[in-house]
């Protein structure tokens, strides 16, 4: 079984402070299987083992085109790996697994994307 509150607060202490200030951290709370490819634009991140999937919007109230991260986070190691973007996963809609764990105090609540669920 996997603790997403405790993947949200790796993924949350992978984010400089001063960076999540204006910005919104989302987690798919799916596993992603060894070998799965996650797409990130520029690059394709592939799961060696069983991870997770944040995403960092950098700019939240923008229209997409802008510099976002995204972080592949080992299940068993709590290792991050990460890959900087310009695009979100949830352009056609969000995944319904998708949960806002972190948000900047200057981001509005129409700019999030999926629930504002931060951990324990």
């Amino acid at each position: 079984m996997t603790d997403w509150d405790e993947i949200a607060r790796l993924a949350i202490a992978a984010i400089p402070a001063e960076q999540r200030r204006g910005a919104v951290l989302y987690l798919d709370r799916r596993a992603i299987a060894p070998g799965e490819a996650v797409a990130t634009g520029r690059e394709t991140l592939i799961a060696d083992r069983p991870a997770a999937l944040a995403f960092l919007d950098l700019a939240p109230e923008a229209n997409w085109g802008h510099p976002c991260r995204y972080l592949l986070i080992d299940l068993a190691t709590g290792a991050v790996r990460a890959a900087e973007a310009t695009h979100p996963p949830f352009l056609r809609g969000a995944a319904p697994s998708l949960v806002a764990i972190a948000k900047g105090p200057e981001v509005p609540d129409w700019a999030l994307a999926a629930p504002f669920e931060p951990p324990d």
